[in-house]
């Protein structure tokens, strides 16, 4: 709960391999977060034998949503647009965090959810991301990040989203900052997305009455709806929250490269709260 209201949270889930790293922030959360949903959007059986494992060893707090119509029958591709229907309780604070977010701040959290309602004029707010198309884009210019190559600040780029050594950078960046105690060092000023622009929603907050009526008319882009067509619908853009941390691991052009060049999940995975580290580890397959 917070500030009187419930908090539920909900992750698209199909990669257990990073989620084993959210598991542990989240049951970390759990005196803010009253439930966790996981969206099941895969038919891999030990990925379905992690979060099913999960919500069994927690089932008060892990909870599987399912959707038999959930891939498309043109294309056969995952489909997240109907989940977002079931976030529907008007004044329950929601939160969607990717199944590859790797960290999140003490603090973060609660940060958002204070900011979402402090500030109704905003349809939906984010977390400060490492690796984050946008947020890669200020971190540069903050002087975070190399020089060269620019970043834009654009959601589906060339450089930012798709180049995998950029992925390496930003984190490469935030081990570095957190070693040195020197995180603050990425706080920004509160930044509006005044020109209803495209965002990554690696992770983000809303009421459930912002979204709840709209949701039933998403289509196939989840994310252009929820940052870009809703917003300007409701002449109300969204804000990134600059003192609420948190991390991405990898964009899908980014994956492969970034895997190979350096072992960023396994030092994530290091700074995971540790007090359920033998719970997780026995429940992956």
């Amino acid at each position: 709960m917070y500030q009187g209201r419930r908090v539920v949270s909900v992750t698209p889930y199909g990669r257990h391999r990073y989620v084993e790293i959210l598991a542990r922030h989240l049951l970390n959360l759990r005196p803010l977060i009253d439930e966790h949903h996981f969206w099941v959007n895969t038919d891999d059986a030990h990925d379905l034998a992690f979060v099913e494992g999960l919500s069994a060893a927690y089932p008060d707090f892990f909870k599987l949503v399912h959707e038999s119509s959930r891939y498309s029958k043109k294309q056969c591709v995952p489909r997240i647009c109907w989940f977002w229907q079931k976030c529907d309780e008007p004044d329950t604070l929601y939160l969607k965090f990717d199944d590859d977010l790797v960290w999140i701040a003490d603090g973060a959290v609660e940060r958002l959810l204070e900011f979402r309602l402090a500030h109704p004029e905003y349809l939906c707010v984010f977390p400060n991301t490492v690796n984050n198309s946008l947020c890669s884009h200020l971190h540069q210019k903050q002087g975070l990040l190399p020089e060269s190559p620019a970043l834009e600040y654009e959601c589906l780029s060339q450089v930012s989203w798709s180049r995998w050594q950029t992925a390496r950078d930003c984190h490469e960046t935030f081990f570095r900052l957190h070693a040195a105690g020197e995180l603050s060092k990425y706080r920004l000023e509160d930044w509006v997305l005044k020109d209803y622009e495209r965002f990554s929603i690696n992770a983000m907050c809303w009421l459930g009455s912002d979204l709840a009526e709209a949701a039933k008319r998403f289509e196939s882009d989840d994310e252009a709806w929820v940052t870009e067509i809703v917003p300007r619908e409701a002449e109300r853009p969204c804000c990134i929250v600059g003192d609420s941390l948190v991390a991405h691991f990898a964009y899908g052009p980014q994956r492969a490269g970034l895997e190979l060049a350096c072992d960023a999940l396994a030092a994530y995975k290091a700074l995971a709260p540790s007090e359920y580290h033998q719970q997780i580890e026995r429940l992956i397959p």
